[in-house]
């Protein structure tokens, strides 16, 4: 079976943005716990 480079090429990018989009929902996830975080340590009140 021959390389097929524009085959190849196309998965690649099809995993590629797979990967970017889960990346992306991680990076979201963390970024709304942080804000939940600080939002409960926001309104607590130091003694």
């Amino acid at each position: 079976m021959a390389y097929n480079h524009g085959r190849e090429d196309r998965k690649w990018c099809i995993w590629k943005e797979a990967e970017e989009k889960s990346f992306l929902q991680i990076l979201i996830w963390i970024l709304y716990s942080v804000k939940i975080s600080y939002g409960i340590l926001s309104t607590k009140k130091c003694l």
